[in-house]
């Protein structure tokens, strides 16, 4: 699982026990895959935004931080950047 954001943006992720840094990323531990809980925090307002991302196993998936007025997430499976 990878993190991507603007480089100056104020949050985590936060996926299992790890907690990312936009440009980060994680290797899940194997499973089955499913739904999976995420929690970004935002820096600005320490306002928690959960959502459950989908993930297959083997696949890597990227979830993308979009900020315009409010923060929101866009997940992708496809290989991380980097």
């Amino acid at each position: 699982m990878c993190f991507e954001a603007a480089p100056d943006a104020p949050a985590t992720l936060q996926v299992g026990d790890a907690a990312l840094v936009p440009g980060e990323c994680a290797l899940l531990s194997e499973g089955r895959g499913g739904l999976l809980k995420v929690t970004v925090n935002d820096g600005r307002t320490n306002e928690p935004l959960h959502a459950r991302v989908s993930v297959r196993r083997g696949d890597a998936t990227a979830v993308r931080l979009v900020e315009d007025e409010h923060f929101e997430l866009e997940v992708t499976a496809r290989g991380c950047d980097g």
